[in-house]
């Protein structure tokens, strides 16, 4: 993980706003489908991020929807966007490397 997690974001009085976001529905899913999830960060900025969350059935390995979300890392007593800390955002720069491998 890149280390946004929910104590990081309590403790440090950050958030992550969605800024935009677009789902497109691929394959309906039916009641004991055995859903996954697979998330791929596309691009990464000082302050915001932009990546996708794709739902694909288990089972047949079909997608059945992709969410796409440009978020803004944020604080929340300030109540403005902010960087994200040189540790996050280095690893998010390795993710991103990764992914394009």
């Amino acid at each position: 993980g890149l280390g946004i997690t929910p104590s990081y974001l309590r403790d440090n009085h950050r958030g992550m706003v969605a800024a935009e976001q677009h789902i497109v529905y691929k394959k309906e899913v039916l009641a004991g489908d055995l859903i996954a999830i697979r998330s791929i960060l596309d691009e990464v900025n000082a302050k915001t991020m932009r990546y996708r969350h794709i739902m694909y059935n288990a089972e047949t390995q079909q997608e059945v929807a992709i969410m796409e979300l440009i978020v803004i890392h944020t604080d929340t007593q300030l109540r403005k966007s902010c960087r994200f800390p040189e540790d996050i955002f280095n690893k998010a720069l390795q993710c991103l490397e990764a992914n394009q491998k």
